[in-house]
């Protein structure tokens, strides 16, 4: 048995080592296009971890699609 597919974890994580790479600090806010599902999952949870590890930034806030376009219409 085999499987191929993407490490949708280690994705995240090499998003969050990018940031850092260019030197950058401060806060971060991450806005999911689709939640609930593995991928969006698994993605989110490897940037906020290595966003822990490597002390350089602070994600403050996730928001998803469906809550933007909830504010959006309160508007």
């Amino acid at each position: 048995m085999a499987f191929l597919g993407s490490n949708f974890f280690e994705q995240g994580k090499r998003a969050a080592d990018a940031i850092k790479a260019t030197g950058g600090t401060g806060k971060v806010a991450i806005l999911l296009a689709s939640s609930g599902n593995n991928v969006t999952s698994d993605r989110t949870k490897g940037f906020v971890d290595q966003s822990v590890v490597s002390g350089a930034f602070l994600v403050v806030v996730v928001v998803t699609q469906s809550c933007l376009s909830r504010i959006r219409r309160l508007r």
